[in-house]
C-alpha cells in the first residue's frame, strides 16, 4: 500500500513537471505564486540564469534611477542652503561634484554594479552554507535559484516605481530625512522581502535536495547577518546625526 502511494505520488509529480514544461508564460507566472517548487525544479538540471539576470538588473537600475530623479530637487535645495556661506568658486566646485554624484546616469551605473556584485557574492555565501548542510548542486544552481527567488523583491521594486511616479515621493532609506529604527527595518524588510526569503527556502530545499529545516537554517543565517549590518548602519547614522 505504501509503495503504491509512493508510485502514485511520483507519477503525480512527474505529470505536474510535464505540464509545467508545456505551460504558457502566463501559466508559468501563475506557478510562481501558486507552485514555486515546480519552477525551482527546472533549475536542477538546467541552471541557466542569463535572461533572469538581465531582467532583474534592468528593474533594479530603473528603480534607482527613478528614485534619484525624484530626490534630485530636494538634494539641490539642501545643497544650496549648505553653500550659502561659501565663496563663488568653492560653491561652484561643490555644486558640480553634487550634480555628478546624484546624476541618474551614475545612479544607474552604480546600481548595476551593485546588483552584479550582490548576486554573485550572496550566491557564493548561500552555496557555501548549503554545502555545509550536505546540499547537492553547483554554484550555477545557486545563482539561478537566487535570481528566481529575487523576482519577489523585483515585484516590490515595480510597485514602488509606480508609487514614486504617481506621488513624486522617494521611498525608504533614500529619503533625505534621518530615518528611525522602524522606518529602516520596514524599508529593508517589507512584505516582498519576506516573500523572497520564503521562496529562497523553498528553492534551496528543492534544488539542493535538503530538508526545509536545513534550508531555513541557511537562509536564517544570512538574514541575521544582514539584519546585524542594517542595525549597525542605523547606529552609525544615528550617531553621526547626533554629533551635528
Amino acid at each position: 500500500m505504501d509503495n503504491n502511494e509512493f508510485k502514485n505520488e511520483s507519477i503525480e509529480v512527474l505529470e505536474k513537471e510535464m505540464d509545467f514544461k508545456s505551460a504558457t508564460l502566463s501559466e508559468k507566472i501563475t506557478y510562481f505564486f501558486t507552485k514555486p517548487s515546480l519552477l525551482f525544479k527546472t533549475k536542477i538540471d538546467k541552471p541557466s540564469y542569463g535572461i533572469n539576470f538581465l531582467i532583474l538588473c534592468i528593474i533594479t537600475v530603473i528603480y534607482n534611477i527613478v528614485n534619484s530623479i525624484i530626490l534630485k530637487p530636494q538634494i539641490e535645495e539642501l545643497m544650496n542652503e549648505s553653500l550659502s556661506g561659501l565663496d563663488a568658486q568653492s560653491a561652484g566646485v561643490a555644486t558640480s561634484i553634487s550634480k555628478f554624484a546624484t546624476s541618474p546616469i551614475l545612479s544607474g551605473i552604480t546600481s548595476a554594479l551593485g546588483f552584479v556584485i550582490s548576486v554573485f557574492f550572496l550566491s557564493l555565501i548561500y552555496w557555501a552554507l548549503t554545502k555545509l548542510f550536505k546540499g547537492e548542486g553547483s554554484y550555477s544552481n545557486m545563482v539561478s535559484t537566487f535570481l528566481l527567488a529575487s523576482y519577489a523583491s523585483a515585484t516590490g521594486m515595480l510597485v514602488k516605481i509606480v508609487y514614486m511616479l504617481i506621488t513624486k515621493n522617494a521611498i525608504g532609506p533614500s529619503s533625505l530625512e534621518t530615518p528611525s529604527l522602524i522606518s529602516t527595518l520596514t524599508a529593508n524588510y517589507d512584505i516582498f522581502q519576506v516573500w523572497y526569503y520564503i521562496l529562497l527556502v523553498i528553492g534551496i530545499s528543492v534544488v539542493f535536495k535538503i530538508s526545509k529545516k536545513k534550508s531555513f537554517a541557511v537562509v536564517l543565517i544570512i538574514f541575521l547577518i544582514g539584519l546585524a549590518l542594517t542595525l549597525g548602519g542605523f547606529a552609525l547614522t544615528a550617531a553621526s546625526s547626533a554629533m551635528r
